[in-house]
Formats: structure tokens, C-alpha cells, sequence
């Protein structure tokens, strides 16, 4: 394989300032059409968790978190890539749109590429944190009994 149809960082970098931006189309031209996106979580406290598939469904799901949530401060911390995968660290302060709650949130992605195109985005982050600033589960304070 040839080092122009390898990921680099930059390209990986410009496919999240896309995502960072709500371009969504830039972003989806990235991703294999029958690509595969897995948020982490359960869905009782985060809707859009699980395995989306196909640039349709990844719309979709990408459109949910910006309609739910506004992103500020998206910073990428980490990229690194190799021939067939890669992982991107990343952190933004997400405001919940239903209670104005707030929450820092840090991102691990795992990423897996045929050719120059991703395949697979596993995502990783604290989502009791954000579920919590979106007032879909109950937290309990230190000193509570959680009644």
C-alpha cells in the first residue's frame, strides 16, 4: 500500500474539525457508507447510545446529540494512527439544551480504516455526566441518602 492512501493525522484532524464545526456532510464523507458508529452507554440514560450503521443512521444520530446538546470549546487533545486504526482524545463542554446544565465532557474514540475510509468508530466518555446534565437520571450529592 502506497503511504497516499494511508490515514495520516492531519486528514484525521480536518474529519473532526468537520464533526467540530456541525458539518456533518464533510464529517460523514469520511466514513465508509456502510460504516459502523457504537456510543457506549445505556439507553435509559442516553438515547442515542448503541450501534448505528450506514451514513443514514450516523446522520441521524449526530443530528440527536446537536439537537439535545450544544458543543463549545471541542478541543482535540490526542491523535494517533497506524495503517489499519486509529484514536482520537477529545474534550468540548456540553451544555444540555432541556436543563442548561453543564458538563466537561472527555472522548475516546476508536477508530478502524479500510484504506482512507473509516469502517468502525467505538466512542468512550463519562456518559452518567452528561445523562445526568440532560436530567435523565437522578444523581446523588455526597452526605445524601439518595431519596
Amino acid at each position: 500500500m502506497s503511504r497516499g492512501f494511508l490515514v495520516e493525522e492531519d486528514w484525521l484532524d480536518s474529519v473532526y474539525e468537520a464533526l467540530s464545526l456541525n458539518d456533518i456532510d464533510l464529517f460523514l464523507s469520511a466514513f465508509s457508507p456502510k460504516a459502523r458508529w457504537h456510543i457506549l452507554g445505556h439507553r435509559s440514560g442516553l438515547p442515542f447510545s448503541g450501534i448505528k450503521v450506514g451514513h443514514s443512521e450516523i446522520r441521524d444520530l449526530i443530528r440527536m446529540i446537536h439537537v439535545d446538546f450544544k458543543m463549545q470549546d471541542f478541543f482535540i487533545e490526542d491523535i494517533i494512527v497506524n495503517q489499519h486504526s486509529g484514536a482520537v482524545r477529545w474534550s468540548a463542554l456540553s451544555t444540555s439544551v432541556a436543563t442548561g446544565e453543564q458538563a466537561q465532557i472527555e472522548v475516546f474514540d476508536h477508530i478502524v480504516f479500510e484504506g482512507r475510509q473509516i469502517m468502525s468508530l467505538t466512542q468512550f466518555f463519562d456518559t452518567a455526566s452528561v445523562a445526568a446534565s440532560a436530567g435523565m437520571i437522578r444523581t446523588v450529592t455526597p452526605g445524601s441518602t439518595g431519596r
